[in-house]
């Protein structure tokens, strides 16, 4: 019994241990020809986007995704941002016009169907009524019953969730509206 007991706790202190990193954001090309799309689009500044300050999801409460160098999932999402505006020549940091956001849902879930689930209130600093937006995206991914390729599919997925949730941002009407002006 006490062997048997010993052998529980290690297995859970060594499956706890475990995590998958989440690759550096790779620049999207078709993002960066939808924003070079938006017609009479100005450069702009991307403020704070806020959010738990959660650098890791727990997954299937045996291991945790987190991204590679521990930043909050709002900074990578963030950084993603700014990596796009910048290949598209759209990027100024001293630009008036600024986009900052607060982080509404970041999680993943692997069991079938998986999916990462995103979700930011943008503010552009206009109106009550216009200023502020909300961008909601889920991406489905191919998961698996065993939790460690779980757990990686779904640290894998992370940054092609984030390119389509960016993707759905530089096609909403809010979105280009203040790019525009």
């Amino acid at each position: 019994m006490l062997c048997r007991s010993l052998f529980f706790i290690l297995l859970s202190l060594f499956l706890g241990a475990c995590t998958f990193e989440i690759s550096p954001y790779p620049r999207s090309t078709p993002n960066v020809y939808l924003l070079s799309q938006i017609n009479n689009a100005k450069k702009v500044s991307v403020g704070s986007i806020e959010g738990p300050g959660k650098y890791f999801d727990p997954c299937r409460f045996s291991a945790s995704v987190r991204t590679l160098d521990k930043s909050p999932f709002e900074d990578y999402i963030r950084s993603a941002l700014i990596s796009e505006l910048k290949s598209a020549n759209l990027y100024d940091e001293n630009s008036n016009k600024v986009i900052s956001g607060k982080v509404v849902t970041i999680s993943g879930d692997t069991l079938p169907p998986a999916s990462w689930t995103l979700a930011v209130k943008f503010d552009h600093g206009g109106s009550p009524n216009t200023g502020t937006f909300l961008i909601e995206d889920e991406y489905t991914f191919a998961s698996s019953a065993y939790w460690a390729t779980a757990c990686m599919a779904s640290a894998q997925a992370f940054s092609p969730a984030v390119q389509a949730y960016l993707a759905k941002l530089y096609t909403d009407p809010i979105f280009v509206s203040f790019m525009q002006k």
